[in-house]
């Protein structure tokens, strides 16, 4: 072994860098924490239509720190939707909403209520007061044996900096494609 140290080197610091790049990127992502939880919305059986995050955007919005709920137009509702020709007498697009309150300790969310929800206090800015937000990222998972047989989807982490944690989010199937998902505010 001696005799052949530079082989030896050779081979162990092209592994010793690959290890290091390794510890470097996925570390910091076991350490991304807040301690400040976050409510967001999300539209149920949105599987035809796909512009529920704009909806969303107008429906909720927080000022002074407390949640309100605005009325949105069937007609704004509609308006970014395409509608095909033979369906021009069709009915407009409601979407059902549902808010979720996301515990970032736990990494688990739940259902609650609008009433629930107003009685909030939350801050609209995207990101926590220790610097911590909420972003989406689209991912495509293959499988080894069958590169091309894998499957794409949205998902969420809370990222600081370069590094990001997933989240366990509740959304339906449909949402999982497109970023029908809207983040409301971090609870105070």
């Amino acid at each position: 072994m001696r005799k052949h140290w530079p082989i030896v080197l050779a081979f162990a610091l092209p592994l010793l860098l690959i290890l290091v790049v390794l510890f470097s990127v996925y570390i910091p992502s076991l350490f991304i924490s807040t301690e400040y939880d976050f409510i967001y919305a999300t539209c149920e059986d949105n599987h035809y239509y796909y512009d529920c995050g704009a909806y969303l955007n107008k429906r909720y919005t927080v000022k002074d720190g407390k949640l309100f709920e605005n009325t949105v137009t069937a007609d704004e509702v509609n308006a970014r939707v395409p509608i095909p020709e033979n369906a021009k007498t069709a009915t407009p697009v409601e979407y059902k909403t549902r808010i979720f309150l996301h515990d970032t300790a736990e990494n688990q969310s739940r259902e609650i209520t609008l009433e629930e929800a107003r009685g909030l206090n939350l801050s609209p800015l995207k990101t926590s007061p220790d610097g911590v937000t909420v972003t989406s990222s689209w991912d495509y998972n293959n499988d080894f044996l069958f590169p091309f047989s894998g499957r794409s989807e949205y998902y969420y982490s809370l990222s600081k900096g370069r590094s990001k944690s997933r989240l366990n989010i509740i959304m339906d199937e449909a949402s999982r494609y497109s970023q029908n998902l809207q983040f409301i505010g971090w609870v105070l």
